[in-house]
């Protein structure tokens, strides 16, 4: 899925863009330590646990798909901004504000959806798909992207690569196109449209109504 990726990107990547020094010509980094680091991790994760609740509200009135689609689009809207702008702290912290409101939307809509969808009986058995198909996505999304910084290697230093800006680039921009990708699946969805109330009780409804027709027939 596109949520798979665009997390371990986001946040693997930022620890390079801020502490690489920029003294080592790479064309980006700000040269930051572990502690100048959590400057930039502190008020994304703020405002990440600010968009749960906000999820909830909005899933309640009008169901989860409409934070879902949000969600990517601000996460598409932040990868696009990094792709270009990661070169000052304002930068930076603008991007991954952006960001992280659609990565917080997105982490709690997604579990809405699949109650939204998936019947009640197999609601377990989803959520752990769903939770497996996304680290899976993790893993190859982060081999993939370290295959290309691989090949854009402005330097190496004491065995260790120094990335090109170019690299840092154009991962984020496929990252950005795969959050587009969310987008568009978001809004296909058929599901998650009304209020979550409604559906839910819909979806536990239903099976009741199978098997009330089930006897009417015999």
């Amino acid at each position: 899925p596109p949520r798979s990726t665009l997390f371990p990107y986001t946040t693997l990547f930022r620890s390079y863009l801020v502490q690489t020094p920029r003294a080592l010509g790479a064309g980006y980094g700000l040269g930051e330590s572990a502690s100048g680091l959590a400057h930039f991790t502190s008020p994304g994760g703020v405002i990440s646990v600010a968009m749960g609740f906000a999820v909830g509200w909005a899933a309640q009135r009008r169901g989860p798909r409409l934070p879902a689609w949000t969600g990517f689009a601000f996460a598409t809207v932040g990868t696009f901004m990094l792709a270009f702008q990661h070169y000052t702290s304002p930068e930076l912290l603008i991007g991954y504000f952006v960001y992280a409101i659609g990565g917080g939307l997105i982490s709690a809509a997604l579990p809405n959806l699949v109650i939204a969808a998936v019947p009640v009986e197999q609601q377990a058995v989803s959520a752990s798909m769903v939770s497996v198909v996304g680290s899976l996505g993790s893993a190859i999304g982060l081999q993939a992207a370290f295959a290309l910084l691989n090949r854009h290697v402005h330097s190496v230093i004491q065995g260790t690569p120094i990335y090109a800006d170019a690299g840092f680039k154009i991962v984020y921009l496929i990252t950005g196109v795969l959050a587009a990708g969310g987008v568009a699946a978001t809004l296909a969805m058929r599901h998650g449209r009304r209020p979550e109330a409604e559906e839910s009780a819909e979806m536990q409804l239903a099976p009741a109504g199978a098997l009330a027709a089930g006897y009417a027939d015999n």
